[in-house]
């Protein structure tokens, strides 16, 4: 058969020919890490672009993190950060905040924990050096040892924000992984106005009347103050948002809500005033006074602890406000404020109302 088969090849072509072996083909060159792309591609989400064993575009202040191969959720690397002792350890990257000024920024992501006091992914808004809002998952963070858990931050991005700060921690103790990181940005819909009403109430549920009420927004600053009509109610229309309420009467120790978000619009707030324990607080305005003019007087124990103080035409002011060792004054649109320490049940409060900016002007010669 062998013979017959060269026989058949010679008649066809002639004398038979050498054909060479192919050259065998050249190793496959390693895979490339995969190159990011997407409006956040140089923050580095997924963690796959190295410089040395970190992770481009992320640094932590203390040093500890790193690229690893060992775990990840999705791609080839995830970050990793350890703490053996002491502070807990945190690795970041930001953006400018331009573009999403006024929106609501959401970081979604993955964690996985080992022996860890807490982990959390965390979005911060800054201006400066200063920040101006803050998410952590403080309710929510992952502990001890755990497989890959979903977790979900947002943050409504103020209008004065310059740069916007994204980023992975682990606390006290123990190792965090974090993976596959992805930003979404909504935008926020105008606030709606609402309406709240309410009543102001002695400590035996007695409505009072003439009682001064303060509306205290979400930076903890005094929005509106009113005084309650003869049923002890009062009203004030705003824009939904987080808010506290506060109330004094010079027959009762003043009270407070805490700061809540309202959606909607209401009637049936209570504001109660106490009976005992409260602390006087009692001052003088020096300097030229404007018509109605208001001091605010806060205690640092307590989220809407903030009170406004009519002061009378002489310049004096006096509130029973609810104990504090310390409280901070300061006239309501003016200059002067300072805090001032309670000597028993009383505190002792002067302020000066000067312009202390005005100089001298220096004399012609």
């Amino acid at each position: 058969m062998r013979s017959l088969i060269l026989a058949i090849v010679a008649a066809c072509s002639g004398a038979p020919k050498i054909v060479p072996a192919p050259a065998p083909l050249p190793a496959p060159a390693p895979a490339a890490a995969p190159q990011p792309t997407g409006p956040f591609a140089e923050q580095n989400l997924g963690f796959e672009q190295l410089d040395g064993t970190r992770p481009k575009a992320w640094e932590s202040r203390s040093g500890v993190h790193a690229a690893v191969t060992d775990q990840k959720h999705g791609g080839a690397r995830s970050l990793r950060l350890e703490v053996t002792g002491g502070e807990g350890h945190a690795a970041s990257t930001s953006f400018d905040a331009k573009p999403y000024l006024g929106k609501r920024v959401r970081v979604h992501g993955y964690i996985k924990t080992q022996g860890a006091g807490s982990a959390a992914i965390w979005l911060r808004a800054d201006r400066g050096d200063a920040p101006l809002g803050f998410e952590g998952m403080e309710d929510r963070r992952v502990t001890g040892t755990a497989e890959w858990t979903q977790a979900t931050v947002e943050l409504d991005i103020p209008l004065e924000a310059e740069r916007i700060v994204i980023g992975g921690m682990v606390g006290e103790k123990g190792i965090a992984w974090f993976d596959d990181l992805s930003i979404e940005v909504d935008t926020i819909k105008p606030p709606a106005q609402i309406v709240v009403e309410g009543t102001v109430v002695d400590f035996a549920g007695v409505p009072v009347a003439d009682a001064y009420v303060t509306l205290i927004d979400s930076r903890r600053d005094i929005a509106k103050h009113v005084r309650s009509d003869g049923m002890g109610r009062f009203r004030f229309m705003m824009l939904e948002g987080t808010y506290g309420f506060s109330a004094h009467h010079a027959n009762a120790v003043g009270g407070f809500v805490a700061r809540h978000k309202l959606a909607a619009s209401t009637n049936d707030l209570e504001i109660k005033l106490g009976e005992t324990g409260g602390v006087t607080v009692k001052g003088r305005v020096k300097g030229k006074l404007a018509p109605n003019t208001v001091v605010q007087a806060s205690l640092s124990e307590h989220d809407a602890g903030l009170f406004a103080i009519p002061v009378a035409a002489n310049g004096t002011f006096e509130a029973v406000l609810p104990r504090g060792d310390q409280y901070l004054v300061s006239v309501i649109g003016g200059r002067a404020s300072g805090r001032f320490d309670r000597k028993g049940d009383r505190v002792e409060a002067v302020l000066d109302n000067v312009d202390k900016t005005t100089r001298a002007r220096p004399s012609k010669k």
